[in-house]
């Protein structure tokens, strides 16, 4: 999911992808906040490839800005990528900002909790230039809370040999064993 397809053509596209964790730390950081979109990453990587040039640029504060200056440097037009949580997520002046965020609730925060501005995920909206959810019910719950930003709909790519099963056999049996 690194460095994907990396070249130079000038003034061509390149998404710099931010997300949770890295590929190497995901096992031992399973169930943390905000683990999951380190999966919603995995199961989009292959489209991004096909779409065009990617680099990652998660890490510690500094790392997507520095990304965004030498893809400037290299003649690219950096986009930002994000699939963190609107409160997580980074936000980088002069660069078109995408959010990626997973919300299954019909909901969005639409105040300060805790007297932290980014926790208004109403308000963190409103500084990107485009949401993508991943279902409908998500989207409303943006619509709903007012948001102006453009909201479109991209459901989690699932590969389809997640479906593929057995065929069921009359006299079939499975025993769940647990503790």
């Amino acid at each position: 999911m690194q460095d994907e397809r990396m070249g130079n053509a000038a003034g061509d596209p390149l998404v710099l992808v931010t997300s949770m964790y890295s590929e190497n730390d995901l096992a031992r950081l399973l169930g943390r906040d905000a683990y999951s979109y380190r999966y919603v990453y995995r199961a989009f990587a292959p489209l991004l490839a096909r779409w065009g040039r990617h680099r990652e640029a998660s890490g510690p504060r500094g790392v997507l800005e520095h990304a965004v200056a030498e893809a400037r440097r290299q003649q690219y037009q950096p986009i930002h990528l994000s699939f963190l949580p609107l409160h997580l997520m980074e936000v980088v002046p002069y660069v078109p900002n995408i959010a990626v965020p997973a919300w299954e609730f019909p909901d969005i925060p639409s105040f300060d909790l805790e007297n932290d501005p980014r926790q208004n995920w109403a308000r963190r909206a409103e500084q990107m230039d485009l949401i993508i959810t991943h279902t409908q019910f998500a989207r409303a719950a943006f619509l709903r809370a007012g948001v102006r930003t453009p909201v479109q709909v991209v459901p989690v790519p699932v590969p389809e040999a997640y479906f593929q099963v057995p065929d069921w056999q009359p006299g079939q049996r499975m025993v769940l064993d647990c503790p």
